[in-house]
């Protein structure tokens, strides 16, 4: 392909794009943020819990691509089950200070990019929960603090009260249910917790592979002096989809995992991804179920620094245009389809195409369509089949009469793959 047209691919990709937020807490509005990662200190692909009062910590990270030195600011926001912010006054679920300065950064190293790489952990010296729940980190500009740049989610459980779950994945198809359904049979166990009204004091919500599937949260089938049974053939039924679609750009020196071409023009990196196809049948590969990790292979101690961006061209093969809306979809868009991530149809090469900056590292993303109507089809353009391997959480919350906010009392993670 001559230069100047892979140029113009890309420049046209990338006149693409409000937002459709699919994770609890998380989402952004600064275009010059990007690689915004929130995750458990140590386990960067698991779903960001800690239990309080352990010394366990969240880590966030996140990039500053513009031109000018910007400062940033934190506050943290105690939430309900269903994401919204507590009445609570934040001296009633902090210790410390509510908001505080991310005094952590360091600019990049030896890149055709320049940017500064902002580190930020929870719980630290100056701020402790005191809460269990659901918490969201609000980052601002300094220099303009009540403007919200962007904001991930993040849970803290407490296991003050003996709450337990069972739950099992049940991949087998369901008579009269579309065969890439999965079902969540589970129950929840208080056997010594005085509950009087389990329909309004326990909550469940399910995470799948991280975000929110849209589905209505689970009610219960059998309640029972000692817990909750939620397990019934044709309830709590969530799309299997597919296993994510994955490429390599740890290495700029060479043509890696779905790496069709790789650039410099101008100071920039440009890479081509293979062509993508609609999927049609279940094709069966390892995945991280959507999640990324920054990688630089030549300097990967130093990846979080020395780690260079490229605009990366993505291309769906379709023939004819759809109904709806075509969306990159993974962490890396925060987990959010939003005009950021829309791609544009080109009727000259019959192909959906959207160039987006990625930061050096492996990467796994589908493809998702929004119909006219809003709703998201999981399995239009990746298909849908009960076999593959996600990872669910099952998140328990108890508010009694005497509470005034809704407790995060266990959270289970289970996964097809061990649930036989």
């Amino acid at each position: 392909m001559p230069k100047s047209v892979f140029l113009l691919i890309f420049l046209l990709a990338s006149l693409a794009g409000q937002a459709l937020p699919l994770r609890g807490g998380d989402a952004c509005f600064d275009p010059h943020i990007k690689s915004i990662q929130l995750h458990k200190e140590g386990a960067p692909l698991v779903e960001p819990v800690v239990v309080l009062g352990s010394g366990e910590q969240v880590w966030l990270t996140f990039d500053d691509l513009s031109s000018e030195r910007r400062y940033f600011t934190y506050r943290l926001v105690l939430c309900d089950a269903d994401w919204h912010p507590s009445d609570l006054p934040y001296t009633d679920y902090i210790a410390g200070f509510w908001d505080d300065n991310i005094a952590d950064y360091n600019s990049s190293f030896n890149t055709l990019t320049p940017y500064t790489f902002f580190s930020l952990r929870l719980p630290n010296e100056n701020t402790q929960f005191t809460l269990s729940g659901n918490y969201k980190i609000e980052v601002m500009d300094a220099d303009y603090p009540n403007d919200i740049l962007f904001s991930k989610g993040f849970a803290v459980v407490e296991h003050t009260l003996p709450f337990a779950v069972q739950c099992k994945v049940r991949q087998q198809p369901l008579a009269g249910q579309p065969e890439c359904r999965q079902r969540l049979d589970f129950k929840v166990d208080y056997t010594s917790v005085n509950i009087q009204n389990p329909r309004t004091e326990v909550k469940v919500r399910i995470t799948q592979n991280g975000y929110l599937p849209p589905a209505v949260p689970p009610e219960p089938v059998f309640i029972l002096p000692t817990g909750i049974d939620y397990a019934m053939y044709d309830k709590n039924l969530y799309a299997g989809g597919a296993e994510y679609r994955k490429f390599d750009i740890s290495s700029f020196e060479y043509r890696s995992l779905r790496v069709r071409k790789i650039q410099v023009e101008e100071g920039q990196y440009y890479v081509l991804l293979d062509e993508d196809a609609v999927l049609r049948q279940y094709i069966a590969s390892t995945d991280i179920n959507g999640s990324y990790i920054v990688k630089n292979a030549r300097y990967e101690e130093n990846s979080n620094t020395e780690s260079d961006y490229a605009q990366v061209l993505f291309t769906l093969l379709t023939h004819r245009p759809l109904q709806g809306k075509v969306y990159v979809f993974g962490e890396f868009t925060n987990w959010q389809l939003s005009d950021d991530y829309l791609m544009l149809y080109s009727a000259e090469r019959s192909t959906y195409e959207l160039t987006l900056p990625v930061k050096q590292g492996f990467y796994n993303y589908r493809y998702l369509l929004v119909d006219e109507d809003g709703n998201v089809d999981f399995g239009a353009l990746e298909g849908c089949s009960h076999e593959t391997e996600n990872s669910y959480g099952i998140y328990v919350y108890y508010r009694s009469p005497l509470d005034r906010h809704d407790r995060l009392m266990n959270v289970t993670t289970v996964g097809l793959q061990n649930s036989k």
